[in-house]
């Protein structure tokens, strides 16, 4: 009877078996006890995907605090710089989940799981299983919005050298299109820039200047 009433109601997965039923009525039942007679199958979600990166994605920073308490806006983060065979980003590959089934014999689907973008540029390789990605030149590690994970031997600065940028450390060459405008300071190995005013470079390299140096330190 209790069966043909699960029945009717639309409960057909996950019954308790009839002995376990018959055992209840008989003994816990008349002590006011009561049984869990259908249980549904609890789905398992999927593994997200995720990487790790080992380089500073986000190295800009609006300024630096003084021991006064006063912001320099000059100072906003020193370029990231890797030598070769340095581990650079790792992934944990997605796996997916599975679904469960009600009493009723429904399925409850799962997800799909995030699978994020993972791409070896310029400057860097895969490992045999393409799960860890390293440097394959010196440079400057550089994440873009399309997941691609890449090396520069350069640092091009877009533009000046100015409040937009902060002052340049870099281990390598930096390119400057613009100027490195006044109170500014760059320090790398080589410079080449249009114009340098009123700036501080320190470099172990080669400057190269095509428009003039003025009030330069």
């Amino acid at each position: 009877m209790i069966e043909k009433l699960l029945h009717k109601n639309g409960i057909i997965f996950g019954i308790e078996e009839e002995s376990v039923i018959e055992e209840w009525l008989y003994g816990e039942a008349r002590q006011g006890k009561k049984l869990l007679v259908a249980e549904g199958k609890q789905p398992v979600p999927p593994t997200q995907g995720e990487i790790q990166y080992y380089f500073p994605i986000h190295f800009k920073r609006p300024g630096k605090i003084n021991p006064d308490g006063s912001m320099d806006y000059r100072d906003r983060g020193e370029v990231p710089h890797v030598e070769d065979g340095i581990l650079l980003a790792s992934k944990i590959f997605p796996e997916p989940g599975e679904p469960g089934l009600d009493v009723k014999g429904k399925e409850i689907s799962v997800p799909e799981p995030v699978d994020p973008a993972f791409s070896a540029g310029p400057g860097t390789r895969f490992n045999e299983e393409k799960s860890e990605i390293f440097s394959s030149i010196q440079g400057e590690p550089h994440l873009d919005v399309m997941g691609v994970v890449s090396v520069n031997k350069e640092f091009k600065v877009k533009g000046d050298v100015g409040y937009e940028t902060g002052n340049i450390e870099f281990n390598g060459n930096v390119v400057v299109p613009g100027e490195v405008k006044e109170g500014f300071s760059v320090k790398c190995v080589s410079l080449t820039a249009r114009e340098v005013c009123g700036a501080q470079v320190d470099l172990s390299g080669d400057l190269n200047v095509s428009m003039g140096i003025m009030d330069t330190k």
